[in-house]
This record gives structure tokens, sequence and C-alpha cells, in this order.
């Protein structure tokens, strides 16, 4: 099976786009976005600083409010990464904003606002087509813990089981391709049955999900439409791998991207650093992009500084899963021959975060020793003394 790379970029934009899949290091993506519930825009605009200016690589606009087109304008102006978005949610705030049933989406709805997001210069967009009648009909057997963890998921089960119809947006799916290949947008299969909990994990709703995606991913790429998928959530160790590699697999080897993956229910609040440890395994067996975890997850909308640690722990996280791959380990290899010839664990130069690292050290400039082991130093002790590499490994 060959594994594939799409670069992320809308005609319209003038940026250089950023590869993800094959021959890429691990992307790190940013949700951020406004709703009636929390509107600020100039705080969600400090929360896309920060996360650019933290590393990450792309962002996606979740808003759930309904005007967003200008949020969006501002945002695709002000930074130089790709920008995402989830459809279904510009649809359904337009809905409750002119006061309409949710009933009254229709496919014609659907493809407008997807027009009017490609012609903006939106990069990419989830698609929660993957979700059908057959699917249903199965979800309200199920006998899962959380039956849909998925927001996207949830609105578009909604409308269906209102409706008695099949879901508008797989519909609509063959013209949203035509107007995503017309304008260079990636589609981002959606993935509304992912596990909400490490207990429905591979169940058949996940597995029927997996199915469902592969269709639609086979449509796009005979069109010629760059594509990527959506997976995981919650999944414990073993079923992310075998999810990962599965999908990988079933989806043509397309790029991956994955929401944690969270390898455990219990760890709010710090789901960022066990996700941290979810996009070590899913990297290690073919993800691709990873949207991060923080410290808010579960409990609120993040603030600035939940942001910030983030994704400090999803950069950690993708970069440790990256140093398999030989072209991608040279920084490690800078600082640990560095540490040794300069006989000091505390240098900054090479690290991740050097400008961390410089505020810390600076709280104890006023010593020259590293004040963890003073004299006792064993990169200093063993400095001292002409011994081989062969000596220096044995002690």
């Amino acid at each position: 099976m060959k594994h594939t790379c799409v670069l992320i970029k809308n005609e319209h934009r003038k940026i250089k786009g950023l590869n993800v899949g094959h021959g890429s290091p691990a992307r790190i993506n940013v949700n951020i976005g406004i709703s009636n519930n929390y509107s600020c825009k100039d705080l969600e605009l400090e929360k896309v600083k920060i996360a650019v200016d933290m590393g990450a690589d792309t962002l996606m606009d979740l808003s759930t409010l309904d005007g967003t087109g200008k949020f969006r304008e501002t945002l695709i102006k002000s930074i130089d990464k790709p920008l995402g978005t989830v459809l279904i949610y510009e649809v359904m705030a337009k809905n409750v904003l002119q006061k309409k049933d949710i009933t009254e989406i229709t496919p014609e709805e659907i493809i407008k606002t997807f027009e009017n997001q490609a012609k903006q210069g939106v990069d990419f967009s989830t698609i929660h087509a993957d979700i059908d009648s057959s699917s249903m009909s199965l979800a309200k057997k199920s006998t899962r813990k959380i039956l849909i963890t998925s927001r996207g998921g949830a609105i578009v089960s909604e409308i269906m089981e209102r409706t008695k119809l099949e879901n508008p947006l797989l519909e609509s799916f063959e013209k949203l391709l035509e107007i995503a290949k017309d304008h260079d947008v990636t589609l981002s299969i959606g993935a509304s049955l992912r596990p909400g909990c490490i207990d429905d994990a591979m169940d058949n709703l996940h597995l029927r999900d997996l199915s469902n995606q592969r269709k639609l991913v086979k449509m796009a790429l005979k069109m010629g439409v760059k594509v990527i998928a959506e997976g995981l959530g919650h999944a414990d160790l073993n079923s992310i791998r075998e999810y990962t590699l599965l999908a990988k697999k079933n989806l043509f080897g397309i790029p991956l991207h994955f929401l944690g993956p969270l390898p455990t229910d219990i760890a709010a609040p710090y789901d960022h650093i066990a996700g941290a440890i979810g996009i070590v395994l899913a990297r290690n067996a073919g993800a691709d992009l990873f949207s991060i975890l923080t410290p808010a997850e579960h409990l609120m909308c993040p603030t600035s500084d939940n942001i910030r640690e983030g994704v400090i722990a999803a950069r950690i996280g993708a970069h440790i899963a990256d140093i398999d791959l030989a072209e991608f380990r040279s920084q490690d290899s800078f600082v640990g021959k560095n540490r040794g010839e300069k006989g000091r664990c505390n240098i900054t130069e090479g690290l991740m975060f050097p400008n961390d690292a410089n505020k810390l050290a600076e709280l104890y400039s006023q010593t020259k020793e590293c004040t963890m082991c003073s004299s006792m130093c064993a990169l200093k002790k063993i400095k001292k003394y002409s011994i081989s590499k062969e000596q220096n490994a044995i002690i």
C-alpha cells in the first residue's frame, strides 16, 4: 500500500501551503472559534497568535455563531497557515439565526455555504457525510456508553432522525467534490461515529464509520480531489495502533487527521499530557495530523494559556514519534553532543522551546553551577578525565 501526501492550500490563498502525509513530519492543528456563549473575537485572535508562535501548523475555525464569515476573513488575512472549517457548523449557525427549524436545512444551502467558504479562501473543510441511514439504524441498536461524541455527527443525526431522510451532506457530496476541485480545497472526511470513551473504540459503529469513509474517499480520489480523513478520539493503547493501521489500509494510504487520540478517560484536566502519549502511538502507526488537546478538554472552552500548553504537549509527542525517522533526529543529536562537550545539562541552544528554558534558567543566573547537582554534576566530573567514548558509555 502506498502512503500519500497532500498539499493543503486553497488556490485563492497567497501562502506556501502545507504538505501533510508521507514524507512530512507530524503536523499539529489548533481549533479556535466563537459561539453564542463565548464570542470574544479578540480573545480568539490572541489564541491564534499564541498557537502560531508555539508552532501550530494549521488552524480550524469551529465557530458556531452566524456572521463568522467576517471573523474568518480576519483569520485568513492575519495568518500564513492553512485554515480549516467544519461545514455543518456554519450551516447550522445560519439556521439558528434565521430562527428556522433544523429540518429546514437543505442540500442547496449546504452547497452554497461551502462554495462561499471555498471562494473566501478556506484551505480544508471537514464534511460529515460519513453517517448514513444504515449507520443510524445500527446506532439505535448500539450498547455504546457514548453514542455520538462528534458535534457535527450529532447535528447531522438529528436532521436525519427528524426528517426521516438521508444525510443532506451525503446527498450533496458529489457537488461538494466539484467545488473543492475547482478551488483546490482539501476535503477532510468527518468521523461522526468516532468513540467518545475507550470502551467504545473499535466497536461495530466505529468500524462501520470507517467503511463509509472509504466509499467517500474513493469518490474523492476518483475525481482528483485532495482528501484526508478524520479519525479516532478515545481509544486504549492497543486500539490506537490497531485502528490507525486499519484506517491507513482501508483509506488507500491517505493522510489521517486524528482528534487526540486520548488513551484514557480519566486524565482531565491533564488530557493534553495523555493526548501527547496518544500522538506518539498513533504517529508511530501512521497518522499524520493531530488536533491538540488542552487542560480544558471535557471541562470548558480553553483559555489562551490552555492553548499554549496544548500545543507544547502535542509538539513534544509528535517529535518523539518522528525521532524514529532519521531526518528528524538531528536536533536531539546536537543537544546531546553539546551537553557532553560543554560538560553541563542546562544548555538551551537547540531545545524545542529555548525561550521557556531561558526564562527558567534566569531564575538561577547568579550561580555558574547547575542547581540540581552542583559540584557533583556527572557531566563535569567526566569531562575532567581523558577517557575514551567506550569507557564513558560504560560509566
